[in-house]
C-alpha cells in the first residue's frame, strides 16, 4: 500500500533495506541503561543508524550522523530520534547535526540532488524522550523546576527542545515536528510506526 507521492528511488531504498526493520523497542534501546525497555512496542520502523554504517562501510569513509530510526506512513517519511538522556547543548547539537546529514543523504544521495518539497513527499521530524531526559541522573527537572516556577518559563524540557523546533523551522528541514515523550509516543504509534502486520509492506496507508 503504497503513498501516491512516492518516488521510484525512495521505494527502491525501502526495498533493499527491508532487512533493516527493528521493533520500536530495539530502536529506542538505551546503551547506558540497557535494561530499561523505556520505549517499548512491537511496531518497527527502519533502522537508520545501521543503514547508514553499512552505507559508509562499502564506501571505506568514517559514518556520519544519523537519526535512530526512519519510517514511511501514508504520505509522509518519519525521521524518528530517542532520547533517554539529559538533554543538555551537547546532545541539542547532536541532534541538528542528526537532522541536517540525515535529510542531506536522502536528498542529495537517495532522491539524486532533489530536495522533499519539488517531489512533494511530507516530512516529520520526531524526538522521542525518555525518563533519564525529563530528570536525569542529576535530578535536572528537580533542580531547575522552582526556578522555572519562579520565572513563568516553560519546563526545562520545552525550553530545551524550543532551540530544536527553531532550527526545523528556519531551515525549513520539515513539514512537522514532533516532541513526543514515550508515553505519548506509543500512544498514537500508528501515526510513526509499522504495525506487526504491517511488516511485508514498505510503507503503509495511515
Amino acid at each position: 500500500r503504497q503513498m501516491k507521492t512516492m518516488p521510484p528511488e525512495l521505494e527502491a531504498w525501502a526495498q533493499r533495506n527491508q532487512n533493516q526493520i527493528k521493533s520500536i523497542t530495539d530502536l529506542s534501546k538505551d546503551n547506558s541503561h540497557p535494561q530499561d525497555d523505556w520505549c517499548s512496542s512491537k511496531c518497527t520502523a527502519y533502522n537508520f543508524d545501521s543503514i547508514i554504517n553499512k552505507y559508509c562501510q562499502r564506501r571505506h569513509k568514517e559514518s556520519f550522523c544519523s537519526v535512530d530510526a526512519i519510517s514511511i506512513i501514508g504520505d509522509v517519511v518519519n525521521f524518528i530520534e530517542f532520547k533517554n538522556c539529559v538533554l543538555n547543548k551537547k546532545e541539542i547539537t547532536n541532534i541538528k547535526r542528526k537532522i541536517a546529514e540525515s535529510t542531506r543523504y536522502f536528498e542529495k544521495i537517495v532522491m539524486d540532488s532533489c530536495f522533499f518539497s519539488i517531489r512533494d513527499i511530507k516530512t516529520r521530524f520526531i524526538l522521542v524522550y525518555g525518563n533519564n531526559a525529563y530528570n536525569g541522573s542529576d535530578s535536572y527537572q528537580n533542580i531547575n523546576q522552582n526556578i522555572v516556577n519562579y520565572a513563568g518559563r516553560s519546563n526545562p524540557i520545552e525550553c530545551k527542545v524550543k532551540t530544536v523546533e527553531d532550527y526545523c523551522q528556519i531551515l525549513k528541514y520539515f513539514d512537522d515536528v514532533k516532541i513526543l515523550s514515550s508515553n505519548e509516543f506509543i500512544s498514537d504509534i500508528s501515526k510513526y510506526a509499522y504495525s506487526i502486520h504491517d511488516t511485508d509492506d514498505l510503507t503503509t496507508s495511515a
